[in-house]
């Protein structure tokens, strides 16, 4: 069974910041999404965040060539350098998270530093797939925070893992197989900051691709939008 998917992606700078340090890059012809949630302020953070986007669409990418997962471990490598190099520079930090999505035959391939998200919506159920490198996940997995605790705590700006911060930088990894209706979203913190994993499922259920983002963003927006918010939805379709 071969695999298609249509795709849309949202960005809003939110209530609260001066300026988007959230970029994102959506080319549905080779299967390859991607959302960097930058840090450092606005500067910094616009930098970091838009080097990393700007390095992986560069990747020539051949959908039936599988070493192009390779390729983008490497370009994520090569960012987390050259943003070390660039603050060392400039005496700041130039950091940013990344999530990054990728189709891959019958799979969903993923590869994530910090707390941008990438979850999959299946038979009405939502599922996490990506674990947030944060202080706040460490609580919750010590039991001391509930999962939507630790979306609102302030820990949870505490990351443990960013490209642009550390020369050993480590990267997870995960893989999905795909069915027909799978829905996958991708989302910088910024909504999770504002909505429960339940108001998610419920908009992404209710609602078709198009209109589930605007849902997601509009009700960001309402609980205080004190984040920049990123969101992409990917649906998937057998042929």
């Amino acid at each position: 069974m071969n695999f298609t998917s249509n795709s849309s992606a949202v960005t809003h700078i939110g209530h609260v910041r001066s300026h988007n340090e959230d970029a994102f890059l959506e080319k549905p012809e080779v299967g390859l999404w991607a959302i960097a949630d930058g840090m450092g302020g606005h500067e910094a953070g616009d930098f970091a965040s838009q080097l990393i986007i700007n390095s992986l669409d560069d990747l020539k990418i051949n959908i039936l060539d599988q070493s192009f997962i390779e390729e983008i471990k490497s370009s994520l490598y090569e960012s987390n350098s050259r943003l070390i190099e660039l603050g060392e520079k400039h005496e700041r930090i130039n950091g940013s998270t990344v999530i990054t999505m990728v189709l891959n035959g019958h799979t969903c391939d993923y590869i994530w530093a910090g707390d941008s998200r990438l979850y999959l919506l299946r038979d009405s159920k939502l599922v996490q797939l990506t674990k947030d490198h944060s202080q706040a996940e460490i609580y919750v997995e010590l039991g001391m925070l509930s999962r939507d605790e630790a979306n609102s705590h302030i820990s949870a700006n505490l990351l443990t893992r960013c490209i642009g911060t550390d020369d050993s930088l480590q990267l997870d990894f995960g893989s999905s197989d795909l069915m027909h209706g799978d829905r996958f979203l991708l989302s910088s913190d910024g909504l999770d900051k504002h909505l429960s994993h339940q108001e998610i499922e419920q908009i992404l259920i209710a609602h078709e691709r198009n209109e589930a983002l605007s849902k997601l963003i509009t009700m960001t927006l309402k609980k205080g939008g004190s984040d920049n918010v990123t969101v992409t939805i990917v649906d998937i379709m057998s042929q």
